[in-house]
Parts: C-alpha cells; structure tokens; sequence
C-alpha cells in the first residue's frame, strides 16, 4: 500500500489481508518539499486506490502578531475612557 501527494509516494507499507479481514494503517510523509497548492492525496494499492483533495500551505502567519483587532479596539475603548475620567478629576 502506498500514499501518495501529487503523483509522489511519500510512505508505503506492506499489507496482508485475507478475505474480511481489515486493519488500519497510519502513513507519515515529509511534506517540506510540496510546494503551497491544492494536490491528491491517495492511498494505492495492486486492486484499489482512494483519492482526496489536500492543501497545502506555506506555513507562514499572515495574521498581526500579539493582539487581535477585537482586544486592540477594547483596549482603545478602556485608554479612552481612562483619559476621560483623568480630565474629570483635573
């Protein structure tokens, strides 16, 4: 049995069975090398295989580091209302 990504075998296993027999079988693969797309994935064997679609991503984070825009706007919200209530005092 093997599993494939994009035509490649990334890990393969050999299996026996006899008739109604099933098992499970986990594959592990080294993906640093796939480029970011959308390819096949399937598991293939001599009499048949199983296809599915697979994403894979760059890895890198497009999102701002540390706060979220709804935390940056509370606190925008509690700075404001602090200065306010400072200016009430004066």
């Amino acid at each position: 049995m093997e599993f494939r990504v994009g035509g490649e075998t990334l890990d393969s296993e050999e299996i026996t069975l006899q008739s109604g027999e099933s098992t499970t079988v986990a594959f592990t693969g080294d993906t640093t090398g796939l480029n970011a797309s959308v390819d096949t994935q399937g598991v293939f064997t001599d009499d048949a295989n199983q296809t599915a679609s697979l994403t894979v991503d760059d890895g890198t984070d497009d999102s701002t580091p540390g706060f979220g825009p709804i935390v940056a706007f509370v606190a925008v919200i509690v700075a404001a209302a602090i200065l306010g209530r400072r200016r009430e005092d004066r």
